[in-house]
């Protein structure tokens, strides 16, 4: 009987500190089916995008030298997109529009994502013309 008392304290105990291992990760990174996950962050110089003007992209939360991949879609226009790699990218942007910036990195066995959209304005174009609905922007009086 009390060797069975034993042996029940005994297990008790190592399934609580087994509970508390599985609920306590480090800081900076996210525990997933047992393996951890980096937790990046994009950010870029200013929200006023502009074409023609240098923008600088960085990942935060990532280990200086992790393998980066950044892509940069037209979701506007659906025109295409292009990839650059690194921890820091400058883009210039030649066209007006929305871009869906994705940035994958990977150390090691970790991975981590993040992405934003990013509206790239021409401060030389007068009006807009919206192709959802096929209607002109009224500037300055006249249908553009």
């Amino acid at each position: 009987m009390m060797r069975t008392k034993l042996i029940l304290i005994i297990l008790s105990v190592a399934v609580l500190v087994l509970a508390a291992l599985f609920f306590v990760s480090p800081p900076g990174l996210i525990k997933s089916g047992g393996e951890k996950k980096l937790n990046p962050r994009i950010s870029w110089d200013d929200d006023d995008v502009r074409t023609g003007e240098s923008v600088n992209f960085t990942l935060s939360g990532v280990p200086e030298g992790s393998n980066v991949t950044w892509t940069f879609s037209d979701i506007s226009w659906n025109s295409g997109n292009f990839t650059m790699y690194g921890i820091r990218v400058n883009v210039v942007f030649v066209f007006s529009a929305v871009y869906r910036v994705e940035a994958v990195v990977r150390e090691g066995e970790k991975e981590g994502r993040d992405s934003a959209e990013v509206s790239v304005k021409n401060p030389d174009e007068k009006g807009t013309f919206d192709m959802s609905i096929g209607t002109w922007e009224r500037v300055g009086g006249v249908y553009q």
